[in-house]
């Protein structure tokens, strides 16, 4: 049943389109940052490749709080400090781990 109402939906959207075109529906995912912990939520975002060797780490992680609307909320100031850590180590050959301490206190690393 589901097969044949999405047979439908499809053959209507390229009836709506002009004629010799093709009909791509564009399904934008959203990146998570919060993952569910054993008691609450913590907070992981990938290292770009390219610094990954300044680093010194494949991903950062972060106390998450105990509830998902504590992660949410925690979310646009963790991705502030790792955004400045990434564009400090693209402008460095190598940070000291005083220098990653200083930057982001209270930061978990995760391999």
């Amino acid at each position: 049943m589901r097969l044949l109402r999405f047979a439908l939906v499809m053959l209507l959207v390229q009836l709506v389109i002009l004629p010799g075109t093709t009909a791509l529906l564009a399904f934008r995912k959203i990146p998570s940052f919060n993952y569910k912990a054993r008691q609450g939520y913590v907070l992981q975002r990938a290292v770009p490749a390219e610094v990954q060797s300044v680093i010194g780490k494949a991903k950062f992680k972060e106390p998450g709080g105990s509830t998902l609307g504590e992660a949410r909320a925690l979310v646009p100031g963790s991705l502030s400090r790792t955004d400045e850590l990434i564009r400090t180590a693209r402008g460095q050959t190598r940070l000291s781990t005083d220098e990653l301490l200083e930057m982001l206190p209270n930061l978990e690393w995760g391999h």
